[in-house]
């Protein structure tokens, strides 16, 4: 998989608490955005438009060109495609069950990475980090990727995504 904006990627050990994993790590430029911000930000980053003005977004609007269906797991249980206005995404049925099972399995109230996508009968689970912060992978995502993988969902479909860049001027 190669993401819109990649610099590079890799194969990276993560760890929190007791557990390891070996992950994709993909590099993202983002591109300046100079443009109007959206009226809330959450003090995150703006990247975009505000339609789409987060990286979560960003990766979102690009998986959709690329032929996926996805959505920012912005709040459990809550999948959204656009922030300004608020649109809650529509993916299909197959992705929404599976990751009530994955949260069933694991006995999880946290832990879904942010972006959650499915083509073909095959899902994506992303975690984005801002690059030189000091957000990590945190224990709970482990454990939800672990709770997938037990059912069957491969360690491929899971990747990290590391941005820079963005900015509203």
């Amino acid at each position: 998989m190669h993401f819109r904006f990649e610099r590079d990627q890799e194969v990276v050990d993560v760890s929190a608490g007791h557990l390891t994993a070996s992950v994709r790590l993909h590099r993202l430029d983002l591109p300046r955005y100079a443009g109007p911000g959206p009226q809330r930000d959450w003090n995150k980053t703006v990247v975009g438009p505000p339609d789409r003005p987060f990286a979560e977004l960003q990766v979102v609007d690009a998986l959709e060109a690329d032929g996926w269906s996805a959505a920012w797991v912005y709040r459990a249980n809550k999948f959204m495609s656009s922030w300004e206005p608020r649109v809650m995404a529509n993916l299909p049925r197959e992705v929404i069950d599976l990751h009530d099972r994955i949260r069933d399995a694991g006995g999880l109230r946290a832990g879904c990475w942010d972006v959650l996508a499915w083509r073909e009968g095959n899902p994506l689970f992303a975690e984005l980090k801002q690059g030189g912060t000091p957000d990590r992978i945190r224990e709970s995502q482990l454990m939800w990727r672990e709770a997938a993988m037990s059912l069957g969902v491969p360690a491929e479909a899971f990747a990290i995504i590391e941005w820079y860049g963005g900015a509203c001027s």
